[in-house]
């Protein structure tokens, strides 16, 4: 039941994303942001250029209870309201001080695979239903980070891998190819779609 909870929290979270209208406060919403660590501050910034300023305590809540690192590069945050800051001369500015409700980061260990079929290469066990959501491409980059929208069927944890292989490319290559990996961990259940992005 608890993993009901924060799969429908999580879908919440994304259908709600951007609901934030400039000077007001809003009740809940999430995003998928990129961690910013600086000198013992956190923040999180949008892929429209928004800022998301934790309150301290919601942070050590999130923390402690849903294992977040601030050490990560990219998360998805669900927070319950978001006030807008205001700069010095009392114009509104891109940033809010949120509370946050859920924080998990989407960071996944790297790996290299030699090539195809190696030990440490990716398996997928699950099919992926489609990366285009309504007829719209939900792929954008952030930094360093591919971000991109997958629908695949869940009832459990599932994880994704995006796979290059460096045998692949040559001097002459005027293309890279990047593979898609879905990984059911065992669970062939068809009980909810998901999209994530």
């Amino acid at each position: 039941m608890k993993f009901f909870a924060l799969v429908l929290t999580f879908l919440m979270g994304v259908s709600l994303t951007s609901c934030i209208d400039e000077g007001e406060s809003s009740t809940a919403a999430g995003s998928i942001v990129k961690v910013v660590n600086y000198m013992g501050t956190v923040h999180f910034e949008g892929a429209n250029g928004i800022k998301y300023y934790p309150t301290t305590a919601s942070l050590a809540t999130v923390e402690s209870t849903y294992k977040f690192s601030t050490s990560s590069n990219v998360a998805y945050i669900y927070f319950s309201s978001a006030v807008a800051n205001t700069s010095s001369t009392g114009q509104t500015t891109d940033s809010y001080t949120v509370e946050l409700t859920y924080a998990v980061s989407l960071d996944s260990k790297t790996e290299m695979p030699s090539a195809r079929g190696a030990s440490n290469d990716s398996v997928s066990t699950a099919p992926i239903i489609t990366l285009t959501a309504g007829g719209s491409n939900n792929v954008f980059m952030m930094d360093k980070q591919l971000v991109l929208g997958a629908t695949y069927y869940t009832s459990k944890l599932h994880y994704f891998t995006l796979v290059y292989y460096p045998e692949e490319t040559t001097a002459t290559s005027s293309e890279l190819n990047l593979y898609l990996r879905h990984n059911s961990k065992g669970d062939t259940s068809r009980m909810l779609l998901h999209m994530t992005m």
